[in-house]
Formats: C-alpha cells, structure tokens, sequence
C-alpha cells in the first residue's frame, strides 16, 4: 500500500512517499526546479532537473544550480543536507525567483514513533510565522501538534514581509512529519507585492503539483 505526504507551496515543493522496506534499505528523491537546474548529490553532477535519483539511506548534500546565468555571469544556486530513510522517496521542488537568484522551499523529515497519533512540526524561517490549519489558527513556529486526525488537511504559513505559501499534507497514524519551510522575503516591487497576496489570500487558486 501506497502512503502520500504531500506538501505544496507557491515557491517550493517537497513530499514523500511510502515506497516500503527492502533488503536493500533504498531511498529515493525526484527534484524539480524551476527554472531548470543541475542537480549535484554529494558534489557529483547527477543530470538536470526534473530528475530522480535512487540512493542508499543516509545524508546527502543536495545541490541545485541554475542552468542559465544572470547578466552577471552569475548562476543561481541552492545547497541543503537531505536526511534520505530507508523505502521513502522525497520529492523536491524549489523556486528561483527573477535575477536576485532568491529562492524558497521546505525540507520533510519523516520517521515513525511508538505511538498512533499523527504528529506534524512546523519549523520556519523566520520563526514566529503564523500557522493555519484547515484555515484554523493553530499557532507560531516552532510548532508541534498531535491533535489532528489522520487524512489531508490544509495548511498556511504566513509571516510579516514574506511571501506567504499554502499547501496540503497528510497526517499519518504512527508517523511525525517534520516541515523546514523557508519563506522569501517580498522584494519592494508592486508586481511581487501582487505575487504576495495572492499567495496568502488565495491559496485555493494555487497550481497543484502532479506525481512524478
């Protein structure tokens, strides 16, 4: 049986899915960017984006690097440390906004506990971000909740003079999801000004991703 964790953003993209044990302790990761990026792992050209990569478990320096310049010679870029666990498959996707090379995204973290209850963490940066849940406040980051019920819900992560991003991510009996969400800061433009509030006010108008 398949498990979805799903989390979607107006910037960035990360879920995971269940893929099951195997003698091999496997793990799996499908980056998508865009605009179109090289892919690093562990400093190692591993092919352009969309992409995916199968990988022993463990940690890995995950590398995103812009394929075109900007008038500077510059290529943006991006370099995080992925936690891949044996049978999941983590999906990335990240956002590089206009010539700046500012980007957002989230990082999931998912491990299961001892208990049943279905526990999700919020952490932000900035931290003290707002946190609504099925469009229920529910608290500032860093946050842990266990009182939701098992299934899909809705979720929104605001912050003074960010951009705002909205989501969906299911909660899973057993299981702690842990959300690194990284928010950009609005630029001084009235276009990304636009861009802001659409994002906070209209989360339901969002694209949703497709499964690789």
């Amino acid at each position: 049986m398949i498990q979805l964790v799903l989390v979607g953003g107006v910037c960035a993209l990360i879920f995971t899915i269940i893929i099951g044990k195997d003698v091999f302790s496997r793990s799996a990761v499908f980056i998508e960017t865009d605009p179109i990026t090289k892919v690093y792992i562990d400093g190692v050209l591993a092919g352009s984006s969309p992409i995916e990569i199968e990988r022993k478990s463990g940690k890995v320096r995950l590398e995103l690097v812009v394929e075109s310049q900007n008038t500077d010679g510059h290529s943006p870029s991006y370099t995080t440390i992925l936690e891949l666990r044996p049978g999941v498959k983590t999906i990335v996707r990240r956002k590089f906004r206009g010539s700046s090379g500012a980007s957002a995204g989230a990082i999931i973290s998912f491990e299961q506990l001892m208990t049943k209850v279905a526990s999700i963490e919020f952490i932000t940066i900035p931290d003290k971000a707002s946190i609504y849940v099925d469009g229920k406040f529910t608290g500032i980051s860093p946050l842990i909740t266990d009182s939701l019920s098992e299934g899909t819900h809705g979720v929104e992560i605001v912050a003074e003079d960010r951009y705002g991003t909205a989501f969906e991510v299911q909660a899973i009996s057993g299981h702690l999801t842990t959300i690194y969400a990284e928010l950009e800061k609005v630029e001084n433009t009235d276009d990304s000004q636009s861009d802001s509030d659409t994002a906070v006010e209209n989360p339901d108008n969002q694209d949703k991703p497709q499964e690789p």
